[in-house]
């Protein structure tokens, strides 16, 4: 079987060593902390220095799985940043493709359910400072995409990682994570593909015709969120129609 290696600046059994190729050579692997539609997410030491690191694992059989990592880890090189979470390096084998990338914590949603639980108030929401630097990291990550003309299509609380649960902390960073959905677009043309998180949604997003406004849009959503612990609507709500009318008529 050839493999190749490429370098770049839980609750399911692990899998054994010797099955991981390339990649199990360099390290080895932990615990599941998250899944996807598409992969799962694992903790990993380098084998070397004992650091541990994030790995996303996408199945290469599945042409969906395939595509998506490969869109990923294009676009991630491509839009470097300090907000943005970059891919460190990656590994191909027959199986699996297997991105490495910096450990976080969580992701933002946690973050604020943490915070909200430590307040003593797990309705509220962010005081004013807090909310300020989580929107400014938010903003300045999804500016350096859309000048890089890429869109990423969902932006969203859970694709937002955390170096810290306590939001509170002005040293917190949040890095804009997840271009499975991301596309390159060129100034004055559109997509139209029904894509990302509803509950995130702009009113474009439902007609099909949009660019780069719905990120933007979406930081309005997440925050709403972080300001309230809920979102402002709610989805599978019988009155989306209205929802988007609401949007023509009044902006």
């Amino acid at each position: 079987m050839e493999l190749k290696r490429r370098t770049t600046t839980s609750s399911e059994p692990v899998l054994e060593d010797g099955h991981l190729g390339d990649f199990g050579k360099r390290y080895t692997l932990g615990k599941q902390i998250g899944k996807g539609s598409q992969g799962v997410v694992h903790l990993c030491h380098d084998r070397e220095s004992g650091a541990c690191k994030a790995v996303k694992m996408l199945d290469r059989r599945n042409k969906t799985a395939w595509a998506t990592y490969k869109r990923e880890v294009e676009l991630s090189q491509a839009t470097t940043g300090k907000n943005i979470a970059s891919v460190m390096e990656e590994f191909v084998d027959a199986e699996r493709c297997y991105v490495i990338m910096e450990k976080f914590e969580g992701h933002l949603r946690k973050a604020l359910k943490w915070v909200a639980k430590e307040n003593g108030d797990e309705a509220a929401g962010l005081d004013a400072y807090s909310l300020s630097n989580v929107v400014r990291q938010v903003l300045s990550a999804i500016l350096h995409l859309h000048t890089c003309g890429v869109v990423h299509r969902d932006v969203k609380a859970h694709n937002l990682l955390i170096d810290r649960y306590d939001l509170r902390d002005s040293k917190c960073r949040i890095v804009l994570s997840d271009f499975g959905l991301a596309r390159r677009l060129e100034p004055g043309r559109f997509l139209c593909a029904q894509v990302g998180t509803r509950k995130y949604w702009a009113p474009e997003l439902y007609e099909k015709k949009y660019w780069h406004v719905v990120d933007v849009f979406a930081v309005g959503v997440l925050m709403f969120l972080a300001a309230s612990n809920m979102y402002p609507y709610q989805v599978g709500h019988a009155d989306w129609a209205s929802y988007t009318t609401f949007w023509k008529v009044n902006i």
